[in-house]
């Protein structure tokens, strides 16, 4: 879990590090500071993770 954790906080990092080299407005939902949430198939327990 903590590898996808990983992956897509990279994945949103370089996503918004491509916007602003293209003067591009990020989706809103990705602006300031969030949190993204993760959904064990195990346990079915929620996991945040803090961008």
């Amino acid at each position: 879990m903590e590898e996808i954790e990983k992956n897509m906080q990279e994945a949103i990092a370089f996503y918004l590090e491509s916007c602003e080299e293209k003067n591009i407005t990020p989706v809103e939902v990705l602006q300031g500071e969030f949190t993204l949430k993760f959904k064990d198939p195990y346990t079915k327990e929620w996991i945040n993770g803090k961008v």
